[in-house]
């Protein structure tokens, strides 16, 4: 608690405690919020204990890391992907079972797929990507071209929601985008559960995007889409560690076949792999 009390956090919870979920009159009977700290530090210790990163005795207060632990802050993995990892990682994962994980990680969570790069993905997916990886989650009643379906209605919907365009030299913030109002007019039309299923579609269509231009960057093929360019470089910034991470859970769990496998993996993703075409001036 005395750490937190040095952060940026607490101080941004001392300026505005409300924003944090703190009442007044809790303010005013912890004016140090030490009562609040200590919620804190015992809920996210009971958190890393639930996901096996820490083990935390909270009647003694004893908190110490685990193996998986600090192998996750070793790689920079989020707490989510790390809980999801120990979920799904099993000893008899295949290659495409690797890649369905790597693409399920929240490091990609805020990535979108943009109207102007379905083309060129389906592209991809029919050309570069040798091995078919079933992403689509059994819960998910939509499907990726229901998900497009209900973009086109949302596309005709924000006609009639379109904001009149700014004039010359005025400034944009002050008007909302054509596509947010239209998102906006078509969700309010939805039910929960179907607003909670094209969110999830949405979810696998970004992982299905991961996925395809991974396997373009192992198979050296380049998009020409700046975004999918941009892109692609994100994803191969964090897929390394993430692959890595993945090895070395398998590893320090006796799983061998899974580890050849995510150590194979690791090094086609890594950088060096695209020194091959200097090879030839070595023989």
């Amino acid at each position: 608690m005395t750490w937190l009390s040095y952060t940026y956090l607490f101080i941004r919870i001392r300026q505005n405690p409300h924003n944090y979920g703190i009442t007044p009159e809790e303010s005013s009977r912890d004016p140090d919020l030490s009562d609040f700290l200590s919620r804190v530090v015992h809920s996210t210790a009971t958190d890393l204990d639930a996901a096996e990163m820490v083990r935390y005795e909270p009647t003694l207060g004893h908190l110490a890391p685990t193996d998986r632990g600090r192998t996750a802050s070793l790689y920079y993995i989020r707490f989510s992907t790390a809980t999801m990892v120990r979920e799904q990682l099993n000893p008899v994962m295949m290659p495409q079972d690797l890649f369905a994980l790597i693409s399920k990680a929240s490091e990609f969570a805020a990535m979108k797929v943009r109207e102007e790069e379905s083309i060129e993905l389906a592209g991809l997916r029919d050309q570069v990507c040798r091995l078919q990886v079933n992403i689509l989650k059994s819960t998910t009643n939509l499907t990726l071209d229901k998900l497009n379906t209900l973009r086109a209605s949302m596309s005709l919907s924000g006609n009639s929601h379109r904001p009149a365009r700014p004039p010359d030299g005025a400034s944009g913030s002050k008007h909302q985008h054509p596509q947010q109002s239209a998102s906006e007019a078509l969700h309010s039309q939805l039910s929960e559960e179907e607003a909670a299923a094209l969110a999830e579609a949405a979810s696998v269509e970004v992982e299905s995007k991961v996925n395809t231009l991974l396997q373009a960057y192992i198979s050296r093929h380049e998009p020409t889409g700046h975004s999918l360019v941009s892109d692609q470089n994100y994803i191969m910034q964090n897929a390394g560690r993430l692959v890595r991470y993945v090895f070395e859970i398998a590893l320090h769990r006796g799983w061998s076949s899974c580890a050849e496998r995510s150590l194979q993996l690791a090094k086609v993703v890594g950088p060096l792999q695209n020194i091959g075409h200097y090879l030839g001036y070595c023989a």
